[in-house]
């Protein structure tokens, strides 16, 4: 692996922070580099497989320059504003602040220690206390002005158990404003030296924007270095200097009034963003995204902000009204179930059943029997051929005759060749049929396991993810998995082949001595009896171990996701600790595991000797009346009997340790909930449905878990055929759960959604997702091509393809990639900026061209060129549908046919915006009115 070579600098000057000096930087991108040999693959074929698109064959690393010869420098205390349009190289740029890129030419010099909040939150599963403290010491007076000044106060209060209140990964039960407003509270309270704030305010509605604006940007980070990257050109006038970045470069420098007397790209942009203002269609957004369809918290807006009043006005205690809250109120991840006692039988039978079925499990062991009957029988062939000697043939030696010692003498020594020969060619072929049928039995078995077990974690709802762990679900399809595949195959076999040697040993001994069999049975109940104790203790280290694995899993992967924000904040030995602490307690149990069985190991060998010494004495003792060879062979299955014994108990042990992986697979399969089914054959929509787009609500109340409060409360309306809706309410209010209902990712707590006059809860899933489109906040891309994101099924041709792309203000982005359509996409799709993801989504619900779209939050990271552009486009494109809009900004609300005002999961108001705005006390009217008086600072 290529690693980075730091190359930040201390600037020589102490009052300056930032200096970048001619410095052209790159990122490493993943490129294929046997294009021929793809190329004439796909020629053979209609299409790319799936498998292709998501894994290349060959892939090679390469760097590619996004930011070319900046040159910048920024002195101790000062407020940069850096904007431009979407993929310009903002996230790259204070990328290339923290070291995180390759430095191609140039230097780059910082002095001081970072903060970071970057354009996607990133959240820990922990308290949230302890998602802004971030491993810093408690000071009270400190922490409650910093959540004061990030309008975290009543969403504090409204949680379950304060700032005790669990947050699930990735922030899964906050809004997308509330993670933005956490993340930017934890980079207050570090209180460092510089500040690099990549679109903290893209998430926030205009009035909560200027009150984080005031107090944290211009209030308690006035005497701090900031570089603070926005769309939100409303607040450029306020800062010292603005950078204006296009494609890589710093096109424009300087303050914003001289940028506006230049009259170029900026001041163009800056001067129709100041008549959408004028003209009240202006950027603007109500209360807060309430993204990723959870139960949300309710949130105030504070007034009476001050930028002077920071230190003076901000509480030092929580000025929330202090309720007696138990921290356990605002537990969401579940404990993960450590089972007891016995592995069930039921478990053994799924796995049976897995394997192909009793009959199939009965014949592969009988392969077993076969191989080793013959491996025994051959062994007492020779025997008898040894006994039998040369068969009492009379040989001549000088002139008399003597009985031959020379087995080869045997007159019947061709039978016994003929016989031994055979069975060996017996014992290779049973060999081979036992070993195919073992492979391909456990194999058949793993391989059902996993696939029943993947649908059941695919089609649980949505408050399985919310209340599991990543890490949970990782273990469950990598170590138990890879036990299932490998180590419970392979010691089964051994054990299996060693219980057919044990018979076949005692046979034999039993058979030659008799007197053997009293010992044996003293001897059996021995083993068996420190089995019977010592396989509680093995099995019980096994669960744990099993157990133990999760949160490990779940420490690197969110650590993985947060690198940025933990190199950013100096915590790399706070997370490397707390990961040598899980490795600690998962490498504890395992050795203890592993002692456990040496420990039984060594008792079962003293046994074991016994068994040998036995044998010894009983063959010298009946020295006479046993003939030598069968005396011997006696012997030397009682050698092997005494191996074998103890290693097969202990196998037992350990196979049934192996089976707690099987188990929890097996509890997986049998006790997650599922969805409703994708398809129910009797109640399959036609072809064209939705024909009209026409949507109703009845009565619907929805909640997210059963022991959570309802989000929607008996809400109904109507929206006909071809309208826009726009969306509009306060964080929690339940703007994003009309999609979560329309979508069925949680089934209603009451009343129905009816399409087009159908029952939706009595469709199946596929058939109602498919027939709906949706472009959420969050933009998904998956591993795989830009082809395989936007079409992964492959209904479309390259022509449509590239006319949804152009539609989306990408294609010329596309276009310029080596692989064009088939370039690589990373996980979550990190090679592409946030803006040019959503337009990414947006160019898949384009190409779907439902009768119904669902867009949530989706310009949130797109500049106000390109949203304006893109707001076009869905008028043109999604003339002949049905479209809902979670407002984000006010004048696409404002085009709407009909706007929905939510408050607290009610219809509040629902009419044109021309009425609402006519009547002055609508709830529409004051939002707007409050948007335009924190606009115009």
């Amino acid at each position: 692996m290529d690693e980075l070579e730091p190359y930040l600098k201390t600037p020589q000057d102490p009052d300056t922070a930032v200096v970048l000096d001619q410095a052209t930087l790159a990122w490493d991108a993943v490129s294929s580099f046997k294009k021929k040999k793809n190329k004439k693959r796909r020629n053979k074929k209609d299409g790319i497989t799936p498998a292709d698109q998501l894994m290349p064959k060959v892939v090679d690393l390469k760097h590619i320059d996004v930011l070319f010869d900046l040159c910048l420098s920024i002195k101790k205390g000062e407020l940069i504003a850096v904007c431009g349009g979407v993929g310009a190289g903002k996230s790259s740029f204070i990328s290339a602040l923290l070291g995180h890129m390759r430095l191609q030419s140039g230097q780059v010099y910082l002095q001081g220690t970072c903060a970071y909040v970057g354009q996607q939150a990133w959240i820990m599963n922990a308290s949230f206390r302890e998602n802004i403290l971030m491993g810093e010491a408690f000071d009270a007076k400190r922490y409650y002005r910093v959540i004061y000044a990030c309008n975290l106060t009543q969403d504090v209060g409204a949680m379950p158990a304060g700032d005790f209140t669990e947050i699930g990964e990735r922030g899964i039960n906050l809004s997308g404003g509330q993670k933005q407003r956490l993340s930017l509270a934890r980079a207050l309270y570090a209180n460092r030296d510089i500040y690099l704030l990549d679109d903290p305010l893209s998430a926030v509605d205009a009035h909560v924007g200027s009150h984080i604006f005031q107090w944290v940007i211009k209030g308690a980070l006035r005497n701090k270095t900031t570089v603070f990257v926005t769309h939100q050109l409303q607040y450029l006038p306020l800062c010292d200097r603005v950078v204006y970045l296009r494609e890589g470069n710093i096109a424009e420098l300087g303050t914003h009034s001289s940028l506006v007397e230049d009259n170029k790209e900026y001041a163009g942009l800056y001067r129709t963003h100041m008549e959408t203002v004028e003209n009240k269609e202006k950027e603007s957004k109500t209360e807060e995204t309430d993204a990723g369809g959870r139960q949300r918290q309710d949130s105030v807006i504070s007034g009476g902000s001050s930028i002077n009043g920071y230190q003076k006005n901000s509480p030092e205690k929580s000025p929330v009204k202090e309720v007696k809250k138990k921290p356990e109120d605002g537990q969401l991840i579940t404990e993960e179930k450590l089972e007891k006692g016995d592995i069930p039988l039921s478990t053994y039978n799924w796995y049976i059943k897995a394997a192909g079925g009793y009959i199939i499990s009965t014949l592969v062991i009988l392969t077993f029997a076969a191989n080793v009957g013959s491996t025994a029988f051959s062994s007492w062939w020779l025997s008898m051929w040894l006994s039998a000697g040369s068969g009492n043939t009379e040989v001549v030696v000088g002139n008399g005759t003597v009985i031959s010692d020379n087995i080869a003498d045997n007159p019947d020594l061709f039978m016994y060749q003929t016989v031994y020969g055979c069975l060996i060619l017996v014992i290779l072929g049973t060999s081979l049929i036992r070993g195919f049928a073992f492979m391909k039995t456990t194999l058949k078995a793993s391989s059902s396991m996993h696939d029943q077990v993947f649908v059941k974690v695919f089609r649980s709802p949505m408050s399985f993810f919310d209340t599991t762990p990543s890490g949970r679900i990782i273990n469950i399809f990598s170590r138990d998995m890879d036990e299932v595949d490998v180590r419970v195959p392979m010691t089964m076999e051994t054990f299996l082949q060693n219980i057919w040697l044990i018979t076949s040993s005692l046979v034999f001994v039993c058979l030659v001595f008799p007197h053997f069999l009293p010992f044996l049975v003293v001897l059996a109940i021995l083993f068996l009896f420190i089995r019977s104790i010592f396989r509680i203790g093995i099995r019980d280290f096994k669960r744990m171990e099993n157990v133990s694995r999760s949160p490990m899993y779940s420490h690197v992967s969110t650590t993985v996701n947060g690198l940025a924000t933990i190199n950013a904040y100096g915590k790399q030995e706070m997370f490397t600790k707390k990961f040598m602490v899980l490795f600690d307690e998962n490498t504890c149990v395992f050795f203890l595991f592993n002692c456990a069985m040496r420990w039984l190991a060594i008792r079962l060998d003293l046994l074991a000797l016994l068994v040998m010494s036995i044998t010894a004495i009983l063959s010298l003792i009946l020295r006479g009346s046993v003939e030598a060879s069968f005396a011997g062979l006696a012997l030397a299955y009682a050698a092997q009997l005494s191996g074998i014994f103890q290693y097969t108990v202990r196998l037992s042990t350990e196979t049934e340790a192996r089976f707690t992986s099987v188990q929890r697979i097996s509890n997986y399969t049998k006790c997650l909930a599922s969805e409703a089914p994708a398809i129910i054959e009797s109640k399959r929509p036609d072809s064209n449905w939705p024909k009209y787009g026409r949507i109703s609500y009845r009565n619907v109340q929805l909640k997210y878990r059963p022991d959570t409060p309802l989000v929607l409360k008996g809400i109904t309306f109507d929206i006909d055929s071809l309208e826009k809706i726009g969306v509009v309410g306060r964080t929690g209010s339940g703007k994003s759960s009309l999609g979560v209902a329309l979508f069925r990712l949680v089934e209603l707590a009451g009343g129905s959604v009816r399409i087009d006059g159908v029952d939706i809860s009595v469709l199946g899933l596929e058939d109602l997702r498919s027939r709906l489109s949706i472009i959420p906040q969050d933009p998904v891309l998956f591993i795989g091509t830009v082809r395989y994101n936007l079409d992964p099924f492959e209904k479309y041709t390259d022509e449509a393809v590239w006319s949804a792309l152009e539609q989306t203000y990408m294609k010329e982005k596309i276009a310029n990639l080596p692989l064009k359509l088939n370039a690589p996409v990373i996980e979550n799709g990190e090679n592409f900026s946030v803006g040019e993801r959503q337009l990414m989504c947006m160019a898949r619900a384009l190409l779907r061209n439902n009768k119904i779209l669902f867009l949530d939050e989706a310009t949130a990271a797109i500049d106000t060129e390109t949203d304006s552009k893109i707001q076009r486009t869905l008028q043109e494109a999604f003339k002949a549908c049905t479209m809902i809009t979670i407002a984000h900004r006010l004048n696409t609300v404002m085009a709407c046919s009909r706007i929905l005002v939510l408050d607290d999961g009610k219809v509040v108001e629902f009419d044109t915006p021309r009425n609402l705005m006519a009547n002055s006390h609508s709830a529409f009217a004051k939002m707007v009115e409050a948007a335009e008086s924190s606009l115009l600072l």
